[in-house]
């Protein structure tokens, strides 16, 4: 008939997209195998052996036991997605402080409530860091959805990483005609 046709192919899921959690306990025990099912890799740091032994075993997670949690920040590929759900204040507020001093990553998120971002921002202004770089992370993180059951927390989290994973292109998106 002499007519064209076109294909169009997109490439949607790469091995590009890292997050760096930190903290181990009930909500990253369901988010870590929510997130590898999306065909991401994820590195999870936290101090408790024994929290990180409960996570399952999979070739996209690594689990570090590490005493010192923001020591692990310059060892974390930088273009990763930094989650900090610890054991809570005293142990999110140095991590995020480092990670807000030594890189930009393209997204950081601090699991906690209104009243704790408050906080760590005034805690963060008394330590130097800048308004833009505190201005820069979310907390509370997760999309505004469900209740405050750990799986349900999980959903929230990771719809809002997919969304600003999107939102910033960090998985190539490829589109090649014939």
């Amino acid at each position: 008939c002499g007519g064209e046709v076109k294909f169009f192919f997109e490439v949607c899921l790469s091995n590009d997209w890292t997050i760096s959690l930190f903290g181990a306990g009930h909500i990253a025990q369901v988010l870590a195998p929510l997130l590898l099912q999306m065909n991401c890799r994820v590195t999870c740091i936290d101090q408790r052996q024994d929290w990180l032994d409960k996570m399952l075993d999979h070739p996209r997670l690594t689990k570090v036991c590490r005493p010192d949690l923001p020591g692990a920040v310059r060892e974390l590929d930088s273009s990763s997605f930094f989650v900090l759900m610890t054991q809570g204040h005293a142990t999110d507020l140095p991590v995020l402080a480092e990670v807000l001093r030594t890189i930009q990553p393209p997204y950081v998120g601090v699991l906690g409530s209104l009243q704790k971002a408050k906080i760590l921002r005034r805690d963060l202004k008394e330590m130097g860091i800048p308004e833009e770089k505190i201005a820069s992370f979310y907390c509370p993180m997760g999309l505004p959805l469900g209740n405050n059951t750990p799986p349900e927390i999980a959903i929230s989290i990771s719809s809002q990483l997919i969304q600003e994973r999107d939102r910033l292109g960090n998985i190539q998106q490829k589109t090649k005609s014939f």
